[in-house]
């Protein structure tokens, strides 16, 4: 390691690996190279895709039956299970028909057999696939198996960006003991009276998490244990364009709302990539216990505070007198 003022030392202490393993921000120093241990390639890679609306003109309002299934059964999907649930508010008018909203599963299997593949995604493969929409073209339920990880990677398409202010939230495994309250705290952001306005729809994107990193003890990094042994991280924003530029501050009130009311109900624990601008409670969230023990190691290696950014270890203190700043 070199120090800031060019001293080489070797560092035969754990404490800055476990701090960079999830302190975040390269608050620590500069990463000059990295070795990976990469994973054995699989013999199947299965890709489940089912999109559905929340409301259409023929169906009426499915979109709460859909997110308890959902709710109700993911608990039970093997690790060899991951991906995504994206669902947002939009309205939509494929081929004349009108819809509202809709929920996308994407979840890839990996492991050594098909057969338990298909055997473990029942519960939503046999799930109302009639509802989907299949009017769309290409957005039937279906599921696909790969040759390699490579064939399904190059078939995501990930560019698409815009204005949006997110905030987030990890569920723990227990919030899935209410199924029910789960559905009921999603659906009202997309559903006609929801924070649904002037233009701005909230969309939301559940990731699954835990698997393969609930093998290792919590005090092997420095991430927030909830990131470890919960089940999903679930992002919310709100986007804008030039056209409703002027509602920024409205959309982002919506935002908060939500943020106040999922961290009531299921714990003030926050994915470190995702988080909103303007949380107040970010040590805790971020990192929970960890926090202390991360700014003793900041202050060990870069006393001068010279690697900052937002909300990252240490940055509430001044470069002078490690005091916390004020105002």
């Amino acid at each position: 390691m070199k120090t800031i003022v060019g001293k080489v030392t070797v560092v035969k202490e754990n404490d800055l690996f476990w701090a960079v393993r999830g302190g975040g921000g390269g608050v620590f120093g500069v990463l000059t190279s990295i070795t990976y241990k990469i994973h054995p390639e699989l013999p199947n890679y299965v890709r489940y895709v089912c999109l559905y609306p929340w409301h259409s003109d023929s169906m009426g309002f499915i979109g709460d039956s859909v997110l308890l299934n959902y709710f109700s059964n993911i608990r039970n999907l093997p690790r060899n299970w991951g991906g995504y649930l994206l669902f947002n508010g939009h309205n939509l008018k494929p081929r004349g028909v009108n819809f509202m909203g809709t929920l996308l599963f994407s979840l890839l299997y990996s492991g050594d057999s098909y057969t338990h593949a298909m055997e473990t995604i029942k519960p939503f493969w046999e799930f109302h696939r009639e509802w989907s929409l299949s009017i769309v073209p290409g957005a039937e339920c279906r599921i696909t198996n790969y040759t390699n990880f490579w064939e399904y990677e190059k078939t995501i398409d990930d560019t698409h960006y815009g204005d949006q202010y997110i905030s987030n939230v990890l569920l723990t495994n227990q919030s899935l003991d209410s199924p029910i309250e789960l559905t009921k705290v999603f659906s009202k952001q997309l559903l006609p009276g929801g924070r649904r306005s002037q233009g701005g729809v909230i969309s939301c994107t559940s990731c699954l998490i835990g698997g393969k990193s609930e093998d290792f003890h919590d005090d092997s990094a420095s991430v927030n244990p909830n990131l470890r042994h919960g089940w999903s991280s679930m992002s919310c924003g709100v986007g804008w364009d030039k056209s409703t530029l002027k509602y920024r501050n409205y959309f982002l009130s919506q935002i908060d709302g939500w943020q106040t009311e999922v961290h009531t109900r299921f714990g003030k624990n926050v994915y470190y990539n995702e988080p909103p601008y303007d949380l107040v409670y970010w040590k805790m969230a971020y990192w929970k216990d960890n926090y202390a023990k991360l700014l003793e190691i900041k202050l060990k290696y870069d006393p001068e505070l010279m690697f900052r950014c937002h909300h990252c270890v240490g940055s509430d203190l001044t470069p002078n007198d490690g005091k916390p700043i004020v105002g």
